[in-house]
């Protein structure tokens, strides 16, 4: 599970990550939901559509990626 965040993660981090993961049988790219108790005030997500577009790249890696929180 990969919490995704516009600050953290590009396409080529998550494609660098799902190569160095490897195959595995499930991938989930997990929504990110501002709240009082992050770590860091100003964090930011992904839209859906962002993150369909990452997914459509990633399971070329790996095959069986699913969105969580979406």
């Amino acid at each position: 599970v990969t919490t995704v965040l516009r600050n953290y993660h590009s396409l080529d981090d998550l494609l660098a990550l799902a190569t160095w993961i490897g195959p595995v049988d499930n991938y989930y790219l997990q929504r990110f939901r501002p709240s009082d108790t992050v770590i860091r005030q100003g964090l930011e997500a992904y839209t859906l559509e962002e993150v369909m577009e990452m997914k459509k790249e990633i399971q070329k890696i790996i095959p069986n990626v699913r969105l969580r929180g979406f």
